[in-house]
């Protein structure tokens, strides 16, 4: 199944000089572990030196990860502004990504 990433930046309702854990993000929390859940997310996590966040989905379509990142709770209430892009990775680990402590 093809993947997406979702690009996650400051959007009108962030609160400038709070660091993420103040922002309000608990329903993105519970969205994106959803995700996770269901098989969709491949890897999301907090971009370190910059306000803002990655994620990666499997969807069947541009449009289906569209409206994946649509449906995000941070993105509806305006605390993230996003955009979405394909991606077609060339080169992969024979592992899956563990989870950093």
């Amino acid at each position: 199944m093809p993947l997406f990433i979702f690009i996650y930046r400051p959007g009108p309702v962030w609160k400038p000089g709070r660091p993420m854990r103040e922002q309000g993000l608990m329903p993105h929390g519970a969205y994106i572990k959803d995700l996770l859940d269901r098989g969709i997310l491949f890897a999301a996590g907090p971009l370190p030196d910059v306000d803002g966040g990655l994620a990666i989905v499997r969807a069947a379509s541009l449009d289906e990860a569209k409206g994946l990142l649509a449906s995000d709770p941070a993105v509806t209430s305006g605390i993230f502004s996003a955009e979405v892009q394909s991606w077609m990775p060339k080169f992969t680990a024979a592992e899956p990504l563990s989870p950093s402590p």
